[in-house]
Parts: C-alpha cells; structure tokens; sequence
C-alpha cells in the first residue's frame, strides 16, 4: 500500500483551503492584490505567505505615509503606530506652513 500519494493530496489541500485564503487576506490586508496572492499561497504555500507578510506595505487607497517617519499607515489613523506622531496636528501644522516667497534671491 502506498501511503505518499495520500500524504501528498492532503498537503495539496491543505494549501488551497487554508494556506491560499489566508495569503489572499494578509496581501489585502497590506494593500496587494489578492487573486494573484491566492494563487501564489495554492501553488507555493508556506513560503508565499512569508513573502507577502514580510513584504511592505503598498501605499494606496487604503494606506498612506507618515509626515514624519514615512512609514505606510491606514489612511484612517489617527496618530502613527510606528513614531507616535498626532497625525492629526501634524498635517494641520503643513497646511499652515507658509510657501516660500519666490524671487527671495539677493539682487545684485
């Protein structure tokens, strides 16, 4: 009796109904694409998952850049995880920040 074929389809599921949905999520949850990141999880398992967990975060629709420490934060934060930055404040505070005057040259 030949048990590998079993062991084999086993892992083979496993990675599509578990390893595959779960890439899909995390590479959504950092601003990529998730049909390709699904397939990549079915075809490659424990090892796209990896990539897309330690890969950074796209900036987007869903995320932006901290003013400060530029880091890619959910658009909706309030205040940076990563430097503890009041996002808030801070891009009230660029707002205001007058523009350079142009032609500040010496004559001469």
């Amino acid at each position: 009796m030949d048990v590998f074929p079993g062991i084999l389809l086993s892992i083979v599921l496993v990675d599509a109904l578990v390893v595959g949905p779960l890439t899909a999520w995390l590479a959504d949850e950092r601003g990529r694409d998730p049909a390709p990141w699904f397939l990549l999880g079915v075809l490659f398992g424990p090892i796209a998952l990896v990539s897309v967990g330690f890969g950074p975060r796209k900036v987007g629709s869903t995320f932006k850049a901290c003013v400060e420490c530029q880091e890619a934060i959910f658009s909706a934060a309030t205040s940076c995880p990563f430097c503890g930055t009041d996002l808030i404040a801070a891009e009230s505070a660029e707002h205001r920040r007058p523009a350079p005057p142009a032609g500040d040259e010496a004559d001469a």
